[in-house]
């Protein structure tokens, strides 16, 4: 299933969710404590992220042991196996890459959220009326002119299914738990609103 937005979008949304522990942490592209940093070159040893399919769009925690480097980043571009360029979060793809910092020995893991974006673009294709979601519709996705109209939809959705999924789970924690309700609501919410705003062009 095509997903309409990068886990980068969701970063821009609730970074927290990158650096929390929830039940969702096993959705992993791998983890480790042998980054190397030098502006916005990540390198590690022994790495896959090409065979573990990491690319551009993904985010990764990186924390370095003096707290110095202790955030959630782009991944700009996907280098090789064991080099990443990372940065900042930007306003546009386009921009150059941000520095980030310099060190060794750091933290790191790359957690994804693309299987809940899955079930959020077919949440949306049964709303709009389209393929997958309504098979039986003459449309799906790839006859939109432009699918980045569905983006902030998606996002929404997206942050909606993982904070429904973090309610259902409950917490140890009243406050906490009533949080992941509010969440999910507040997201709800803004997912509705945005779906209603979408005016959708066809190519037929």
């Amino acid at each position: 299933m095509a997903v309409l937005h990068k886990d980068i979008d969701i970063l821009k949304h609730d970074p927290g969710l990158f650096t929390a522990t929830t039940p969702y942490m096993t959705q992993s592209f791998g983890k480790g404590a042998n980054g190397v940093l030098s502006n916005t070159s990540f390198t590690v040893s022994g790495g896959n992220f090409q065979t573990a399919g990491v690319q551009a769009g993904h985010v990764i925690y990186i924390q370095s042991l003096d707290g110095m480097i202790n955030g959630v980043y782009e991944i700009a571009a996907v280098v090789s196996n064991t080099v990443l360029t990372v940065s900042a979060p930007r306003a546009e793809t386009t921009d150059p890459a941000i520095p980030v910092g310099s060190g060794s020995g750091l933290i790191w893991r790359i957690i994804t959220f693309a299987p809940q974006a899955a079930e959020a673009a077919f949440a949306l294709s049964q709303r709009l009326g389209l393929k997958p979601g309504c098979p039986d519709s003459q449309y799906g996705f790839e006859n939109l002119t432009n699918m980045n109209v569905l983006k902030q939809a998606s996002v929404y959705t997206t942050l909606a299914i993982i904070y429904s999924g973090m309610y259902a789970s409950g917490a140890s924690d009243d406050n906490i738990w009533a949080n992941f309700k509010t969440k999910l609501d507040y997201y709800q919410d803004y997912a509705d609103a945005a779906i209603g705003r979408c005016q959708l062009s066809l190519n037929i």
